[in-house]
């Protein structure tokens, strides 16, 4: 059996902390770097899949994995207030300004481009000016002669982060080589479904022998069906209406807008791969597809908001995931180790 493991991000702001202590738990039985083939992240889920795939040095032998999970907790606890920074007074003006938010990143990820990244990656944006996505992938360094290939190549990986992070109302959109940048999460806040397209789409580049609907591969070498395992993991869902922006006119509207795009676009991500999970046969499908997602309810709508980086949400969010898996019922105990099972094989 081939098999391909995947593990997406969602986007979500300082709740990035939600999926980080959940990689942290799993990271008990399962080595992260190693077991997942390819990643994708969006806004703050993208900082995640970078840290994590950034590596130093030229292979396995010489070289090794930047940051772990502990380390990207400490990027977000230790600098949430300097990239929270608040902006000047204005109404039309975003709520922060981003020169602690760019100086974090550059802290981090230095000089370091795509080309740096041992797992591969798929991290979206949005180009405001074109009305257009536009993805960074890894894929784009090896693939020559395109526009993402060079902008992929030419680009700092703090420069990505920091156009992916660029959440309207929240942070100013990146420019640059005539394109306004914001972030992917308004159009595409659970990546999991385009990392799933970008896999089956470019079987070659990933080494994948894309069997036709008999089973059959081009590489005699490699038998068997073809087995995708997607895990996806949310920034929390919150289960109050914190979306209602009351007296606070259009300005309050427009916030709130944005917020319900970039978290209604969870469910329907969401919808699509469980309808793809439970249809599960070679007559819709060529390879067999697990999906898994987790991610925990935030009851306290103190918490639920992209920048809230008070000591007491830190300490929510960490054991609002630890009562997440602890609380969690017999069925969904069954259904993820079977899961994590076929990921590890």
């Amino acid at each position: 059996m081939v098999r391909v493991n995947l593990l997406s991000l969602d986007g979500g702001g300082i709740r990035g902390l939600i999926p980080l202590h959940m990689l942290n738990i799993l990271s008990k039985d399962v080595d992260v770097r190693s077991t997942f083939d390819a990643m994708a992240g969006t806004s703050t889920g993208g900082i995640i899949v970078t840290g994590l795939s950034l590596f130093e040095g030229t292979s396995s032998q010489n070289g090794k994995f930047t940051y772990s999970t502990a380390d990207l907790i400490d990027l977000y606890e230790k600098n949430a207030r300097q990239i929270f920074s608040r902006k000047g007074w204005g109404w039309l003006q975003s709520k922060y300004h981003p020169y602690g938010l760019e100086a974090v990143l550059k802290q981090y990820f230095g000089d370091a481009t795509l080309g740096n990244c041992q797992i591969p990656l798929v991290i979206p944006t949005y180009d405001l000016k074109e009305f257009k996505p536009v993805f960074f992938k890894t894929r784009y360094v090896d693939d020559a002669g395109s526009e993402e290939t060079e902008r992929a190549s030419r680009w700092h990986l703090w420069e990505i982060l920091r156009a992916a992070s660029a959440a309207p109302t929240y942070f100013p959109m990146f420019e640059k080589e005539g394109m306004e940048l914001i972030d992917g999460g308004i159009h595409v806040n659970n990546p999991a479904l385009s990392l799933l397209t970008e896999i089956v789409g470019n079987p070659q580049y990933y080494g994948i022998p894309m069997p036709d609907r008999t089973g059959k591969t081009p590489d005699a070498t490699q038998s068997g069906p073809l087995q995708i395992n997607l895990l996806s993991l949310g920034t929390g869902r919150a289960t109050e209406n914190n979306f209602a922006p009351g007296f606070g006119g259009a300005l309050a509207y427009a916030k709130k807008a944005v917020d319900i795009s970039m978290f209604g676009n969870l469910q329907l991500v969401d919808y699509n791969l469980k309808q793809l999970r439970t249809q599960n046969n070679p007559n819709i499908l060529n390879f067999e597809f697990n999906y898994f997602r987790l991610s925990p309810e935030i009851k306290d709508p103190r918490f639920s908001e992209l920048d809230s980086i008070s000591s007491d949400a830190f300490t929510y969010y960490k054991d609002l995931v630890e009562e997440y898996f602890e609380d969690m019922s017999l069925a969904d105990q069954q259904e993820l180790q079977s899961f994590m099972a076929q990921v590890v094989g």
